[in-house]
């Protein structure tokens, strides 16, 4: 008997978990004919996701109705519904609930008439309900002698299995029979893969609020309401992926992907930021973003891609010298038509990868490099073309050393861009290269100048005294015995 009580109860629990009873509650126990019943159901344990479901419906001892789906992939409620037929008296009608081999049943009862009851009929939706999209609802209304109404005044909103409004509508009002609303469906409100109910509540006044039906004849004192279940759809399906679950400063370039399927019959214009953080848990202060990109992308109906962006590896001083646990992010906008807008924004991370740093330099500097180059570059030209035009038998010296500082400036370079290279930290060095630049290499350049204009100077005065016949010429001299 001992060994047997544990087996029994891993039994129980074992078939418990597999599949518990599903729930089904009505919008009310009592109905008037022509009246529309809500079945609400729920699902408990993650065997009955995705599972097929029947409700039927029964009524005066016979089956009226017999709904079919598919149970959604999350625990929200979904909705089936069932119109009474007029002229009938029901008590313990029901709605059956089946899964597998388990179900749930709830009673209702049907009595009284549907004099001044107004009908809302056959209603339709306009567009996919997608969150921060246009969506519409169009019905039309009839009396208890089927004829249709206008100027019934009808507030329509959207509800979940509370009944307090999520959204209104607003109120409208009939013509020839027939009542729409639209708006903007507020993406904070409704979730996407998720069951709503669309609540149209309508009514016929006195006097200047009465209605008329489509032979013209008054209604009045009239009212009724309905309720229809709509899915809100998914814009995109989206995940976020890098090429790679570990790196090292020598990557350089860590490749973030929004992978992304669109899952609308157009084209879909996106607004993607790609970014990714190292550093402690999610909520600590450590976690910083390292590097980060936005750009704007579109996606063509009903396809799967990866956009990407290339993303900097930066040792920054809170990643330096060890492996550090990161995780990358895209933030997907929706886009409206004109590119304006934003509908809805989709925020997914990565799995966690690292990053391993072995230095303690930041490599800060690369976006210098150009800059470095062309100004070194500069000294290099002005040295050799000093001492290219400063020649002369007694001016080697000056010439060898406007040479020598083209040519140490040139090995000054070449160390530069080979240290950039291999990742050494060039701030020290760069800013002593730049004061000895700036304090000799500017001295002699301006002593170099100086000197060259002095020549041009003497150039043009032994020109201006040269005398005729074949004696040599004052400038000539001037020139052999000064240059």
């Amino acid at each position: 008997m001992k060994k047997i009580l544990p087996l029994v109860l891993l039994f129980v629990i074992f078939i418990s978990f597999v599949y518990s009873v599903p729930v089904l509650i009505l919008n009310d126990d009592n109905f008037r004919p022509t009246e529309t019943v809500v079945a609400e159901m729920t699902i408990s344990t993650g065997a009955e996701k995705n599972s097929p479901y029947t409700v039927e419906w029964w009524g005066g001892g016979s089956l009226q109705q017999t709904d079919s789906g598919t149970t959604p992939n999350g625990f929200t409620p979904f909705f089936e519904t069932f119109d009474i037929p007029a002229g009938v008296t029901w008590v313990d009608a029901y709605a059956n609930f089946t899964i597998g081999t388990v179900s749930d049943i709830a009673y209702f009862n049907v009595s009284g008439n549907n004099s001044n009851l107004l009908t809302i009929t056959d209603v339709s939706f306009a567009q996919a309900a997608l969150p921060g999209n246009l969506f519409s609802i169009i019905f039309k209304i009839e009396d208890e002698n089927n004829l249709g109404i206008d100027n019934a005044e009808c507030l329509v909103y959207g509800t979940d299995i509370t009944g307090a409004p999520l959204q209104s509508c607003g109120v409208v009002t009939s013509h020839n029979q027939v009542a729409t609303c639209s708006d903007f469906l507020d993406e904070e409100v409704f979730n996407e893969g998720q069951q709503y109910l669309a609540v149209v509540r309508c009514n016929c006044g006195l006097g200047d609020n009465a209605c008329f039906d489509e032979n013209g004849n008054p209604v009045v004192a009239h009212a009724g309401s309905d309720l229809y279940p709509f899915t809100v759809g998914s814009w995109l399906t989206i995940n976020t992926i890098t090429d790679k679950n570990s790196y090292t400063l020598n990557d350089e370039y860590i490749y973030v992907c929004a992978n992304i399927t669109n899952n609308q019959n157009y084209r879909i214009s996106l607004d993607i930021i790609y970014n990714y953080r190292c550093g402690g848990q999610d909520n600590s202060t450590e976690r910083v973003v390292i590097d980060s990109y936005e750009e704007l992308r579109g996606i063509s109906a009903n396809t799967t891609q990866n956009q990407c962006a290339a993303l900097e590896i930066k040792n920054i001083k809170s990643i330096q010298n060890k492996v550090n646990s990161c995780y990358a992010a895209t933030d997907v906008r929706v886009l409206s038509e004109d590119g304006l807008t934003s509908k809805l924004t989709y925020p997914t991370t990565n799995v966690l990868f690292n990053i391993t740093s072995n230095s303690l330099i930041e490599n800060t500097e690369d976006d210098n490099m150009l800059s470095i180059v062309l100004v070194f570059m500069f000294f290099i030209i002005y040295f050799t073309w000093l001492g290219w035009v400063l020649r002369g038998n007694k001016k080697r010296g000056m010439r060898f050393m406007f040479y020598s500082l083209a040519l140490i400036e040139l090995l000054i370079l070449s160390f530069i861009v080979y240290a950039n290279y291999v990742g050494i930290d060039l701030t020290g060095i760069l800013y002593i290269v730049f004061m000895v630049n700036l304090l000799i290499g500017g001295l002699f350049g301006i002593i170099g100048l100086f000197l060259y204009v002095l020549r041009e100077a003497d150039l043009q005065e032994g020109l201006e005294d040269e005398p005729d016949g074949d004696v040599e010429p004052k400038w000539e001299k001037n020139k052999k015995d000064k240059w």
